[in-house]
């Protein structure tokens, strides 16, 4: 299981982009598995997100790599901001914060919430 370490000190991803909603749902000592889940239903891919962003040390990654599901295509949408489709989505579940939508996801896939996870969910 590998584990995700945030580096950067602020989000390297331009404003207004599906990649700079999904770099802020990032946290140190989430699973990749965690990740992947959570941005899946995003339209995302958590596997190529994490690759994209150890190769540029946006954050770093130990522990023995896992084999992840693929993610679906996002489809193409209308709305002229990614960023407003990440939103409408986290809305469309009836989240109202960052620690509830990742338990959520959590849930629903089925991947447990690593204990670094948890305990960084109840500090915050």
């Amino acid at each position: 299981m590998q584990t995700i370490t945030l580096v950067a000190k602020s989000n390297p991803k331009r404003p207004g982009t599906k990649c700079h909603a999904w770099f802020d749902l990032y946290s140190t000592g989430m699973t990749v598995a965690e990740y992947h889940a959570l941005i899946q239903p995003l339209g995302g891919n958590g596997a190529a997100a994490v690759k994209w962003d150890a190769e540029r040390g946006f954050i770093t990654l130990s522990g023995e790599p896992e084999k992840l599901p693929s993610a679906p295509r996002a489809k193409k949408s209308d709305s002229t901001s990614p960023a407003a489709e990440v939103v409408a989505k986290v809305d469309s579940v009836g989240v109202k914060s960052r620690e509830e939508l990742i338990r959520q996801v959590a849930a629903e896939k089925g991947v447990p919430v690593s204990k670094e996870t948890e305990s960084q969910l109840q500090a915050e």
